[in-house]
């Protein structure tokens, strides 16, 4: 009996593999011209967000890639938050006019978009469990 119990857990856990993997997938949506980059960051903290991507897991991607989707493997479980920019002129930074507004499309997770200041972590923050998530996030100039 003990022999059939220890077969059907390794038999589980061998068929189950997908729930073992450990990825978070943004899709990016929005109007995105194909021109440039899309930078993807990943914050468990509130330091540097939502620009500072040195703070951050970063996966930049080819603004003509199709499907437009940033993957993050190994992502430790927890509060999480992500920033999404479209790099049009691939000078790896989110441009912005005098008074700090973004020229380019930007989004982040929980949609939040402050009318007069960037959105802050716990404003954009998720829990993350760990487990395979794919989260869309719009970008928006």
């Amino acid at each position: 009996m003990r022999f059939l119990k220890i077969h059907a857990i390794a038999l589980y856990l061998a068929c189950s593999g997908s729930a073992t993997a450990t990825s978070l997938d943004v899709q990016i949506a929005g109007a995105i011209a194909p021109a440039g980059s899309i930078r993807c960051a990943v914050f468990v903290s509130p330091e540097g967000f939502p620009d500072d991507a040195s703070q951050a897991r970063l996966s930049v991607l080819s603004a003509q890639t199709q499907p437009l989707v940033c993957r993050f493997e190994d992502l430790p479980a927890g509060r999480i938050a992500i920033a999404v920019s479209h790099d049009a002129n691939a000078n790896g930074k989110l441009d912005t006019n005098f008074l700090g507004i973004p020229k380019e499309a930007w989004g982040v997770s929980r949609g939040m978009r402050p009318s007069f200041r960037a959105p802050r972590f716990d404003e954009a923050a998720i829990d993350y469990d760990g487990w395979p998530l794919t989260l869309t996030i719009e970008v928006v100039q």
